[in-house]
């Protein structure tokens, strides 16, 4: 039975990552969402192994979760590190790209397949988390604090990975306000993000980056190997 939040979301105290893992893998039709389209799209370039591998990653996060006093707050860090792991490999391989030579290409093909998995790895986590907090906290909405967090976590790795910390922009904007670009200021606005209230919106300045086009492209070619994130 699902309960109603104050906000008018659905809300099911009992679901479980296990569940929402079931929804996401079942094979898609014409009426799927976008997520579980774009979900079904990432998973088959990883093997069996590998995906029950992703699904332990989720099934810890909801244990670790569960043991707090704060659950949601736990969901929602893990989503922001998953963010920030996909950020990374997203930004890492464009630095690689911009360096390689003849000599490395097939060094830089196989390290750049590894990225678009490890990019794909984490959206799948994160889709799946996100279906988690909706369903089971009402969490999750348009210009949230999620969509605030990735364009934080966009802005502080563009300016790590594509410009050097002393000529990189001074400032940056978050829901509306100007702040320092310092991991003090950084800290600041996650925090903002991990205490927002259910259905809070910000103020999204970033437009952000079509992470499935790049992911796609990354994974032309069918790859299958055990997991590659730790």
């Amino acid at each position: 039975m699902l309960a109603k939040l104050k906000n008018g979301l659905p809300s099911d105290p009992e679901l479980t990552i296990e569940q929402v893992w079931a929804r996401l893998t079942a094979a898609p039709d014409n009426k799927t969402g976008d997520t579980h389209q774009r979900v079904h799209q990432y998973l088959v370039s990883f093997d069996a192994q590998s995906q029950e591998g992703i699904l332990a990653d989720l099934l810890k996060i909801e244990r670790d979760s569960l043991k707090q006093n704060n659950r949601l707050r736990g969901v929602r860090q893990a989503i922001m590190d998953l963010v920030d792991r996909k950020l990374s490999a997203f930004y890492l391989n464009g630095v690689q790209q911009s360096v390689r030579t003849a000599a490395t290409q097939s060094d830089d093909d196989d390290q750049s397949r590894r990225l678009g998995l490890a990019l794909a790895d984490s959206e799948i986590q994160i889709a799946a988390l996100r279906a988690y907090a909706l369903g089971k906290y009402g969490d999750g909405s348009k210009n949230d604090w999620f969509a605030a967090y990735e364009a934080l976590s966009d802005f502080f790795h563009r300016r790590m990975f594509e410009a050097q910390t002393d000529t990189g922009p001074a400032e940056f904007a978050f829901d509306g306000e100007r702040f320092k670009a310092s991991r003090d200021k950084f800290q600041l606005c996650k925090e903002k993000c991990l205490d927002a209230y259910i259905g809070q919106k910000f103020e999204i300045s970033n437009v952000g980056t079509n992470w499935f086009k790049i992911i796609l492209r990354n994974l032309k070619r069918k790859v299958t190997q055990t997991k590659l994130i730790n």
